[in-house]
């Protein structure tokens, strides 16, 4: 969702993507597309979704994103690989 992080942890998996792709942030545009595009290619749907990047609580499109994807059906849950810094970003509506 977004290249930002606040740690940079040597055994992180998602550290190359970090590097390569510096800058990155979705876009809400970018969500509603894929979940059109995911929805007219016939897919059933997943069991979890999980949001990382870097560190997802930094997404500026965080709460409507997760309310896009909740709201598409698309995945039976909706889930955040993070390392939950800063803990303060994680909201009521993040936990439902």
């Amino acid at each position: 969702m977004t290249a930002k992080c606040t740690r940079d942890c040597p055994e992180c998996s998602q550290r190359g993507f970090r590097r390569s792709n510096h800058g990155y942030v979705a876009s809400l545009e970018a969500i509603e597309k894929w979940i059109g595009c995911t929805k007219d290619s016939g897919y059933a749907p997943y069991r979890s979704l999980i949001l990382t990047g870097g560190e997802p609580l930094l997404w500026e499109n965080l709460e409507e994103g997760v309310r896009l994807l909740r709201e598409s059906g698309l995945g039976q849950q909706v889930n955040l690989f993070t390392n939950g810094d800063p803990s303060e970003l994680v909201t009521d509506s993040l936990m439902d």
